[in-house]
């Protein structure tokens, strides 16, 4: 499992293409945070991690999606003359009466709004160093989060998936969470 018990670590990319990119240093920066403040400790510079915290992450091009609502017209009370006869046992008898009308709202449509969502995901896949290059990789933590979110760029979402990601941590290895829609405030 993924119990501390002082074991040490190293985050590396799962992509070694990202190994060097300033984003995955910003990112593994998170991902070492957490993984101290649950009990594991950094390697030492010169000795090996007991475990590789391999993580992945992305966010794709963006799916527009359509949401409609209808619309209504509000029109305001009024006051209204009515006048006619009526017929009373003394016959027909004229009237003029005024009387307040309250306003309504009238369906006036549907409006359509028209935005584009990203998914976004991260994944941290917590592996015992000696069972890399064998038959039977060991991890101990494997953990997924994804969300969507009207933001195109990744490192607006990342602080709220690393805080997703290790909520329940250990929790259940495997287990994917989906973080509710995701709009951050502006800057």
């Amino acid at each position: 499992g993924a119990d501390a018990g002082g074991r040490t670590f190293a985050v590396a990319a799962l992509d070694q293409g990202r190994k060097d990119d300033l984003e995955f240093q910003n990112y593994a920066g998170r991902i070492d945070t957490a993984l101290r403040q649950h009990g594991f400790l950094p390697a030492p510079p010169g000795r090996e991690p007991d475990l590789i915290a391999f993580i992945n992450y992305g966010i794709d091009a963006g799916t527009p999606v359509t949401t409609s609502s209808p619309r209504y017209h509000y029109e305001p009370g009024r006051y209204h003359t009515y006048t006619g006869h009526v017929r009373t046992a003394s016959g027909l008898q004229p009237y003029v009466v005024t009387a307040f009308t309250p306003g309504r709202h009238i369906y006036a449509g549907e409006q359509s709004v028209t935005r584009t969502v990203y998914a976004a995901f991260l994944t941290l896949d917590l592996v015992e160093r000696d069972s890399l290059g064998t038959d039977a990789t060991h991890k101990v933590f494997e953990g997924r989060v994804v969300t969507s979110t009207r933001h195109p760029l990744l490192p607006t979402v990342m602080p709220a998936m690393v805080r997703a990601l290790f909520h329940r941590f250990p929790g259940n290895s495997g287990e994917t969470y989906t973080l509710p829609s995701f709009d951050p405030p502006a800057e």
